[in-house]
């Protein structure tokens, strides 16, 4: 079977006040059984299953945080054993605080072929407020670091309608990390609020900017990546010519992947399923030599319809009916609508291009209400 594998590294230095993400603060002894764990994971995944693996992303988390040694122990434990096809990408997240030129080394030697850095924002007003630890000269001098040059493809992570934030900051941001010409990638999410989160349990204490202003902010976006030569290819991420991130289009796709590690989820059609989210049941689950599984579900037909709808209007490739019908056994025209569809082109939110649906670019804006009217 070819699929994709997700690794996930729970832990960081300090959360950040939007992350509801599974993340927690770790020491060496918790990280080292937490990877053992991992290992013996995947090792239960070997024995039932012929695997191929055409990407590989660890995510988290910080997985920068790992020490040197650490990940050249991951790495002869797992990493440097793992069944890659001849062509597959493979990415790791890092942050400014705990990248350094002795982990690049060792992470491009192992066969790491992509990064992907946690910048969010080049304002340290801002940066301080979200929690974030280190600061914009910190992330400056990161992407002027010779050592990024060992990889294929360097992305960079940004966010916008954050508490502080103006027009003019972010416009900065963007322009400051899209004249590099090191940077093949950009991913921009505008800030959503989990309640859980402190951003939550605060929120009408937060100096948000105003609703005009976020909408300037994405129209800089689109504006600032389409002039540095940055195709946006989904509602929040834009790359170079060929260096988009083939592990996300796994995900849009509905290819079948895996992940390992506390809270990861994988799937395998027409299983979608979870792990634990407690560290200390997800070791224990594995170290007895069962899966760590806390949840599952089956994707019917009907599921599977709804989400390839929902991912296919946030994509500039769009919905490939024929694909559609392949994979659901229904008409998408008839599915959807033929009266609701028409309505979309009418009012410039949707074009056919027989086999392909592909929203506008004022269809990529309201993706969400797409979703809301399809659904």
């Amino acid at each position: 079977m070819r699929c994709s594998l997700y690794i996930h590294i729970p832990f960081c230095s300090s959360k950040c006040r939007y992350c509801d993400f599974f993340s927690i603060p770790g020491n060496d002894e918790r990280i080292d059984e937490y990877l053992d764990a991992v290992v013996r994971e995947w090792r239960l995944y070997e024995r039932t299953t012929s695997i191929e693996l055409t990407t590989v992303y660890i995510g988290g988390g910080t997985p920068s945080l790992l020490s040197i040694a650490q990940w050249k122990r991951f790495g002869k434990m797992l990493l440097e054993r793992l069944p890659l096809v001849s062509n597959a990408e493979w990415t790791v997240e890092c942050n400014p605080e705990s990248f350094s030129p002795g982990k690049a080394a060792v992470l491009a030697d192992m066969g790491v072929n992509r990064l992907t850095l946690g910048i969010q924002a080049l304002d340290d007003r801002v940066l301080r407020f979200i929690g974030r630890p280190h600061t914009s000269r910190r992330a400056e001098e990161l992407l002027e670091d010779p050592s990024l040059l060992r990889f294929t493809s360097v992305g960079v992570d940004v966010m916008y309608g954050l508490p502080g934030q103006t027009v003019g900051s972010f416009t900065r941001t963007l322009r400051a990390l899209l004249d590099r010409p090191i940077v093949k990638h950009l991913s921009a999410y505008e800030l959503t609020i989990a309640e859980h989160t402190p951003f939550g349990r605060h929120r009408s204490l937060l100096p948000l900017p105003a609703e005009e202003a976020v909408s300037a902010m994405m129209g800089t976006l689109h504006a600032a990546a389409a002039e540095h030569g940055f195709k946006q290819y989904e509602v929040s991420n834009f790359s170079r010519e060929g260096f988009r991130c083939r592990h996300n289009c796994a995900y849009w796709n509905h290819s079948p992947y895996i992940g390992l590690g506390c809270a990861a989820h994988s799937y395998l059609h027409p299983r979608r399923f979870w792990n634990v989210g407690d560290i200390r049941r997800y070791c224990s689950i594995v170290n007895s030599g069962a899966f760590p599984v806390e949840r599952e579900e089956s994707i019917d037909t009907a599921a599977l319809a709804r989400e390839m709808a929902f991912l296919g209007f946030r994509r500039t490739d769009g919905l490939n009916e024929a694909a559609f019908s392949e994979k659901t056994g229904m008409d998408f025209l008839r599915w959807a609508g033929e009266g609701r569809l028409r309505r979309f082109i009418d009012d410039d939110l949707v074009v056919y291009q027989p086999p392909w649906w592909r929203a506008t670019a004022r269809g990529m804006l309201a993706a969400d209400y797409l979703a809301r009217e399809l659904f």
